[in-house]
């Protein structure tokens, strides 16, 4: 998803900005301003409307804005305690068939922000606490319940409330666009509790999140794996007697480009194993060059099929595979004392580059920039898919100068091989690094509706 074009109308009662993006090549974009000229405000508008935030985004200082991508326009007008939104789908129109469908949100729908509602929880369930945005704590088992599934299990207590908080379907799904964002305050994130325990557990650091959230991408794939491998084998025979039953031949020379492109993935790819052995001995070359081996076809069948088995298993872990290779390739051009690496059991771990002499150490114990920078990259690379927007307020935050000089080709080099557009709030020069062609100053983009 790439932003063409973001009006903003009466933002804090002051600025009009009329921002083009058309102009930018590049899949980063860059907003730049002192404090106050409302760049973060803007990624907390994109955020809030794209992620269905609509109360949220009713508490943002705006009067309307506009915005277009895609072959898609919207125009979000705030009227008292509504929000009027119009949208335009050009998509699969001709221009002459452009139609304009208007729906309005209105503040009060919203249970969250209901008093009567809140009183209800208050006074009856004294051990739910709302942690966020449609985020619920039942502080007896530390289970977590969104607003619907608050109100769906103790729909006793709600009797009198309507469950208008269901938007129009077909709004939602003109909006149904992927946005990510990347807040200024990285380090902490909520963690669900599985049992009751004391306030400081409900803590969890973003890193051990990243870390958590790696591990189980890993166990999914090696699962995947590992249950394709168990079909593979059930039906091996069956398909070795088919191949020597039926007119069929391959050549040797076939089956090493199949060895050497399994032997590029181990090398390139599963690092210490990381999905697992994939059973191939790679002296099987030099045999397949004894004419005894070359020259018998049954042997080059049933090898040939054993092979075609092993890269398969090899293209569920590729994905993934790139992007930890990606990942610790960014993040240790960085580091300097340390390298980050990925454990199939443990998850993000950090060794020392001298070796085994001071060993390996929790990620718990990395500095906040260390962190910062883990997490960011982290995010860009593991939670992004083709055509994501991600917004990145400031992601300069307690990074060394040099760091932040480096920092925006790294942005680009993964967006770029994880095809997303980016667009960044900062107020420094040294992470914009003279990239000027990119970069929107808004104190020069404000425009005099007056």
């Amino acid at each position: 998803m790439k932003i063409s074009k973001l009006d903003i109308y009466g933002m804090f009662g002051e600025f009009n900005y009329k921002l083009d993006f058309n102009k930018f090549e590049e899949n980063v974009t860059i907003l730049t301003a002192p404090n106050g000229y409302g760049k973060s405000t803007i990624l907390k508008i994109i955020d809030k409307f794209f992620n269905k935030k609509f109360d949220l985004l009713l508490d943002e200082s705006f009067s309307s804005f506009e915005i277009s991508f895609d072959q898609k326009y919207f125009k979000v007008t705030k009227e008292d305690d509504s929000l009027i939104i119009t949208v335009a789908d050009h998509r699969n129109l001709a221009l002459k068939d452009i139609y304009f469908e208007n729906f309005t949100i209105n503040k009060h729908n919203f249970l969250e922000n209901n008093k009567k509602f809140n009183y209800v929880i208050n006074t009856n369930l004294p051990f739910i606490n709302r942690v966020k945005h449609d985020t619920w704590l039942d502080n007896r088992d530390g289970e977590i319940l969104s607003t619907r599934e608050l109100y769906h299990r103790y729909n006793n207590l709600f009797s009198d409330f309507n469950e208008d908080f269901n938007y129009d379907e077909k709004l939602l799904e003109l909006i149904d666009d992927k946005v990510i964002f990347v807040e200024t305050d990285r380090l902490s994130n909520f963690k669900k509790r599985t049992s009751y325990q004391h306030e400081y557990d409900l803590q969890e650091t973003a890193i051990e999140k990243l870390s958590d959230d790696i591990l189980k991408l890993l166990k999914e794939t090696i699962k995947k794996q590992y249950d394709l491998s168990m079909d593979q084998s059930l039906d091996f025979p069956e398909r070795v007697m088919s191949l020597l039953t039926d007119d069929n031949s391959v050549k040797s020379e076939d089956l090493i480009d199949k060895i050497l492109e399994i032997t590029r993935f181990d090398d390139e790819l599963n690092e210490n194993e990381i999905f697992g052995n994939m059973s191939l001995n790679h002296k099987i070359i030099s045999q397949l060059k004894n004419r005894k081996f070359s020259n018998n076809k049954s042997f080059l069948l049933v090898l040939n099929s054993y092979l075609k088995d092993i890269l398969e298993r090899t293209q569920t872990c590729t994905d993934l595979g790139k992007r930890i290779k990606l990942f610790k390739t960014s993040v240790n051009s960085l580091l300097q004392f340390k390298s980050i690496d990925i454990h199939p059991k443990y998850g993000l771990i950090v060794r020392s580059r001298k070796g085994n002499e001071n060993g390996d150490f929790g990620i718990e114990l990395l500095s906040s920039g260390e962190q910062h920078l883990i997490i960011l990259l982290g995010n860009l690379i593991f939670n992004t898919k083709n055509g994501t927007l991600v917004l990145i307020d400031e992601p300069e935050i307690s990074l060394h100068a040099a760091w932040q000089k480096k920092l925006l080709s790294l942005i680009s080099e993964i967006s770029l091989i994880n095809k997303f557009d980016v667009l960044i709030a900062t107020h420094s020069f040294t992470l914009i690094n003279g990239n000027w062609d990119q970069t929107i100053e808004l104190a020069e983009a404000n425009i005099d509706e007056s």
